[in-house]
């Protein structure tokens, strides 16, 4: 049932199926931690914020360039493994 909930939450707040798609796990809900947030995917949907998700070939001073070649300028990196370190 909770599974069901969160994706009926993907598809009212994520309306581009392409990116609904990429924000959509690949395990059933609760074998990871799960998001509990409503307003979780919001952001994502929102003009000025890109989901990066071709990995990140390296960082350099000024921005973040991705496995596929492409740049993206950034002011603040912050890193957060989910770890307790």
């Amino acid at each position: 049932a909770a599974g069901d909930v969160a994706k009926i939450m993907r598809f009212v707040t994520i309306r581009d199926k392409e990116l609904r798609a990429k924000l959509t796990p690949d395990y059933d809900f609760g074998c990871k931690r799960p998001t509990f947030s409503n307003s979780y995917y919001r952001p994502f949907t929102k003009q000025h914020v890109h989901l990066q998700d071709s990995g990140i070939a390296r960082i350099e001073s000024d921005g973040i360039v991705a496995n596929d070649g492409t740049k993206t300028a950034i002011d603040t990196l912050v890193l957060a493994t989910g770890f307790d370190l």
